[in-house]
């Protein structure tokens, strides 16, 4: 019985032995990423699964993108320590049955990196993320194998997020600002099926225009579309409802920092009759581009509202403030707004409190476009480092969030809209 105890204790003192060889040989720690805050948001990896940005050459690159290896826009990796400064050939693994299969991608450490990352591109069951409609926990498994030796296994578990939480800021540990208000576009769905088989024919039997032309016609046959559409969600009863993201970090000194805002889809605000200013600007942005009319998002640190391009040729936009939808304006409001450049008498008498309803939600975008036209797309590296060596770093967060982008921009970088369908 001795005799065999002590042969055990001199086995796993060789085994524990070889393990502490294997560090020394390879010189390589590791553990595991999830790069939003242990969060993990379906919308992100949605809409980011075909988009192109960042496949720059090697030549263009950063040092710092160097040092990341694989999906630059992967959200679960590996951070590595190159102790030995040696290079190694390194396969990882990672998989969580619930939401990917099991992935696998081989790679060398670069001898002249310290650190460096790995963010597999993981096969995803889409299917799967965008039926997530609700937080909750997950496990995913890392693995890595150094020289072909097993270097270890880590689980972790992490908050798997609704398909409507729209992550727009994440500031991270090293307190570098990543902007992600381009993340409201891919809630704009011009591929709703819903939009084409009932949308515009309604649209169009309702009267309020015949056809739909998108930029052939005039100025005026632009805004023509715009108010029908406008005149379609007003029929449905489509109403301001908020809702709000809780339990979200509230100490924004805290890093990494994420912000996200609970996004309804179309069908879910026209089903449920409801809209905050984010799901209406995304609503009707998606039947408008459907009909070939450029839509613009504009954001602020505590509002969205929708743009839209009223002269192609000239470059000229205009607003909608959607809130407006369910607003009884008073009689003194609905008068002012017939003194508009966009004015239509026609329309004014045949559809007047839905017509001057649309007017003052044009009238109100211009008010909040005007009143921090000075603001939008200000943001960048010399704001950025004056707002530091004022020590104002949370001020740097809001200033980010005055943002105005084309929805078309962003589907020409590949970014995917969002379908619950």
């Amino acid at each position: 019985m001795k005799l065999n105890l002590k042969k055990n204790l001199l086995l796993l003192f060789v085994f524990v032995c070889s393990l502490g060889n294997a560090k020394d040989e390879f010189g390589l720690l590791w553990e595991p990423i999830v790069v939003m805050d242990n969060q993990l948001f379906p919308s992100y990896i949605w809409a980011n699964a075909t988009r192109n940005i960042g496949e720059n050459s090697e030549k263009t690159l950063s040092e710092a993108e160097k040092s990341i290896k694989g999906d630059r826009e992967g959200q679960l990796g590996f951070k590595f320590t190159n102790l030995n400064s040696k290079a190694y050939s390194i396969k990882v693994e990672i998989e969580s049955s619930s939401i990917m299969e099991k992935t696998v991608y081989e790679t060398f450490a670069d001898k002249s990196l310290v650190e460096f990352t790995i963010f597999p591109e993981i096969a995803y069951k889409f299917d799967v993320l965008k039926a997530n409609l609700e937080p909750k926990p997950i496990s995913v498994k890392y693995t890595v194998y150094v020289n072909g030796k097993i270097e270890g296994s880590k689980t972790q578990n992490i908050i798997l997020r609704s398909i409507n939480d729209c992550p727009f800021t994440f500031v991270e540990k090293d307190n570098s600002l990543k902007d992600l208000n381009f993340m409201y576009a891919a809630y704009v769905n011009e591929n709703n099926p819903r939009i084409a088989n009932e949308i515009l024919p309604a649209i169009l039997k309702q009267g309020v225009i015949s056809s739909v032309i998108g930029y052939q016609g005039s100025k005026a046959d632009v805004y023509k579309q715009v108010f029908a559409v406008w005149n379609y969600f007003k029929s449905k009863g489509v109403v301001y409802s908020s809702l709000n993201s809780p339990n979200q970090k509230i100490n924004t000194e805290a890093r990494p920092f994420i912000k996200y805002q609970f996004v309804r889809t179309l069908d879910e605000s026209l089903n449920s009759a409801q809209a905050n200013c984010v799901d209406g600007t995304v609503a009707m942005a998606s039947v408008l581009y459907k009909m070939g009319i450029e839509p613009v998002i504009l954001t602020t640190p505590n509002h969205c509202f929708l743009g839209f391009i009223s002269d192609k040729d000239a470059g000229d936009i205009d607003f909608i403030e959607t809130t407006s939808l369910g607003t009884k304006f008073g009689e003194e409001d609905l008068k002012a707004v017939s003194e508009l450049d966009c004015y239509d008498s026609s329309f004014d008498s045949e559809y007047y409190t839905s017509y001057r309803s649309f007017l003052m939600s044009v009238y109100q975008g211009r008010v909040n476009y005007n009143q921090d036209k000075d603001l939008f797309n200000a943001y960048n590296a010399i704001v950025r480092f004056d707002l530091i060596m004022q020590g104002k770093e949370n001020e740097i967060i809001e200033k980010a969030q005055y943002r105005w982008f084309t929805v078309s921009n962003n589907r020409k970088e590949g970014l995917m809209p969002i379908s619950l369908k």
